[in-house]
């Protein structure tokens, strides 16, 4: 009895929020979004395929997938659950929160037909040629807090059509952050950051941002007046 009113619970409180981050999208996007957060977290997977049978529906699975698949081809699904997401961590952005972006991968070793499937060097295994995607994320982090809050992440391939450039793709993610924010906080970029283009946009003079990147260590910086390259000057530190 007691699991039963646990479960009635949790189930709730899924819908609860699947129907807050779905606002905005139909009806039936609005179901799967919650029928796709059920299933996942039941099931541990995000293979339509698996999270799919957990659902206690009469219909056929085939349908259920093929319905699935239609869902998740719409184009304002992606951009609406952001949204949502992003205005709601927006009041908890501090000017001493660390927002981290990171630029990662997602390898598809033996995949042969899926979508703009693109060839990429795998990071984690020194760097091999293999199948995959690459992928955006930024993460929420408070220096007083362990809690990590995830706020953003875009999965793109440089085979897509409508792909500009990876370049592109970080903008996109800072102007998504920066149009939820009451106040700056300090970006936090790893490998990837260290462009001249980043380097103009947060140091923009209108609304210049705290940042931390790790630079290349032949990067030449201005020291006192004088070049310095970056790995000079932090043997001095």
């Amino acid at each position: 009895m007691q699991t039963s009113k646990i479960a009635y619970n949790l189930s709730g409180k899924i819908y609860q929020f699947s129907g807050y981050v779905s606002s905005g999208l139909d009806k039936t996007a609005k179901r799967f979004v919650g029928e796709a957060i059920y299933g996942m977290l039941c099931s541990q997977s995000v293979l339509l395929t698996e999270f799919g049978r957990t659902l206690q529906s009469t219909a056929n699975f085939k349908k259920i997938k093929e319905h699935y698949c239609c869902q998740l081809q719409k184009p304002k699904l992606w951009d609406c659950i952001h949204r949502q997401v992003l205005n709601d961590a927006g009041a908890r952005i501090s000017p001493d929160t660390l927002l981290i972006l990171d630029l990662s991968d997602i390898t598809k070793k033996y995949a042969q037909k899926m979508q703009y499937l693109a060839t990429m060097r795998d990071g984690r295994a020194e760097g091999e040629l293999t199948n995959g995607y690459w992928t955006t994320h930024v993460i929420n982090v408070d220096l007083d807090s362990d809690r990590v809050l995830p706020l953003y992440q875009e999965l793109y391939s440089q085979e897509a059509p409508d792909l500009t450039s990876e370049k592109a793709q970080i903008l996109a993610a800072i102007d998504r952050l920066e149009a939820v924010e009451e106040v700056r906080s300090i970006r936090v970029i790893d490998r990837g950051g260290d462009r001249n283009v980043l380097f103009d946009r947060l140091l923009d003079r209108q609304a210049p941002t705290e940042f931390i990147i790790r630079l290349v260590g032949e990067q030449h910086l201005l020291y006192r007046g004088k070049k310095k390259q970056a790995l000079e000057l932090t043997r001095t530190c």
